[in-house]
This record gives C-alpha cells, structure tokens and sequence, in this order.
C-alpha cells in the first residue's frame, strides 16, 4: 500500500515566512509525530496539502496546489470535488482539465513541479494568476 502524503504549509508569524513539512498519514494519525514547531503560538497553519501519487519528471511528488509546469504552460493541481479527482487549472486561460497518470504521461515535453500557490502568493500578492481561490 502506497503511504498518503501531506504537506503541511504554515507561516511563522514572528518572522512571516513560509516552511512546509512532509509528513506520511502513518507519521500523522499512527505514531503522532507532528513537529513540536506547529505546535508553537508562533505558527499559524494556512493549508494541508494532499499528494497525488504522481511525480514530476525530477521524480518530485506532486501536491494540491502546486504549480506543475507542463510542455503546453503552468498549471495549478487541485482537487475537483464535484468529479472526485485531481484536475489542472492552467494559469492564464484558467481551463481545467483532468489529471492523472496518463494524461501526465502523455503531455508533451516536460513536467516538473515549479512552486505552489502558497509560496507564490507570498512573492505575488497582487497576481490573480497563482491565487489559492480555484
């Protein structure tokens, strides 16, 4: 059975910058071992991000909400609730389409995870291209 992954993405208030911690559903809800950092007043938790199962072309597993650079532009992976799957949301037409493994097999040239849209946000506050609200 392959682990479910998470990726827990919380800002520090005191110094406002972002840190991500990867944690396996079995470190989480079986053995507790969420970092003593998350715990802090200093640390305000913004998202828990799931992971697709999917990796990039750098063999990088690929999250909700990161920005996957495919051959035809960036797009940003969600969860798309009313079909019960991962989808793509390209960044500058804003058109969905389906993801999984084939269809990140088959497009054309290459994949690789850029960024997500909790770091991006921070950088491009005032660009609707990476926002969090899909």
């Amino acid at each position: 059975m392959t682990d479910i992954k998470f990726d827990i993405v919380a800002r520090n208030i005191h110094f406002n910058e972002i840190r991500h911690t990867y944690l396996t559903f079995e470190q989480v809800w079986e053995r507790n071992e969420v970092p003593t950092w998350l715990h802090s007043t200093n640390a305000e938790i913004i998202a828990i991000r799931r992971s697709t199962g999917l990796i990039d072309n750098n063999d990088i597993d690929i999250y909700e909400g990161d920005i996957l650079r495919l051959g035809t532009g960036d797009c940003i992976v969600y969860w798309n609730r009313e079909y019960s799957a991962w989808w793509l949301r390209r960044t500058q037409s804003h058109t969905k389409f389906y993801f999984n493994e084939f269809s990140i097999s088959y497009a054309k040239g290459n994949k690789e995870v850029i960024g997500n849209i909790y770091d991006y946000s921070e950088k491009k506050r005032d660009s609707h291209v990476y926002s969090a609200d899909l």
